[in-house]
């Protein structure tokens, strides 16, 4: 989302080439980035299974003036899902993502420039040996930390 400020907008009314015109004050990016080391999608890599691929970058929107908005976590291999993200009691958010495949939550702490917490990743589309071999749900949980960074650098 970009906030656009003008100022001296004029409508011109008549049968001819003119425009309406207006002066431009300011475009702002009303988003925050974040990277983290590792993936946004999985965490960090294990030996078996689903990888993501780091690092890993949240963008937020609206945030932190709101209270809530929507959200996009990307890895540095392309693959991104929308999430929404909502504003928890004492500096703390949680943000969701999901689809057919994959739910992912991760729970952070907001300070200063900084975003430090827990992620967990569960699907059941995806099975993955355990310990002792057998194959079970995809089920992931890691510490996350991300840092601000600016939006332009998730490409």
């Amino acid at each position: 989302m970009v906030e656009v400020v003008i100022d001296q907008f004029v409508i011109h009314r008549s049968f001819s080439d003119d425009v309406n015109t207006a002066r431009l004050i300011r475009i702002s990016d009303l988003a925050r980035c974040y990277r983290s080391p590792q993936s946004v999608l999985f965490g960090p890599a294990t030996r078996t299974g689903q990888q993501g691929r780091p690092p890993g970058w949240i963008r937020l929107e609206r945030f932190p003036e709101s209270d809530h908005g929507e959200a996009e976590l990307r890895d540095s291999d392309g693959k991104a899902m929308r999430a929404r993200w909502i504003r928890q009691p004492n500096d703390s958010v949680t943000l969701l993502a999901s689809n057919d495949f994959v739910r992912i939550e991760i729970r952070f702490l907001v300070s200063k420039r900084n975003l430090a917490g827990s992620g967990t990743a569960h699907s059941d589309a995806a099975l993955e040996p355990e310990f002792t071999g057998r194959l079970s749900d995809l089920r992931r949980s890691w510490k996350f930390s991300a840092i601000e960074a600016p939006c332009n650098s998730t490409q």
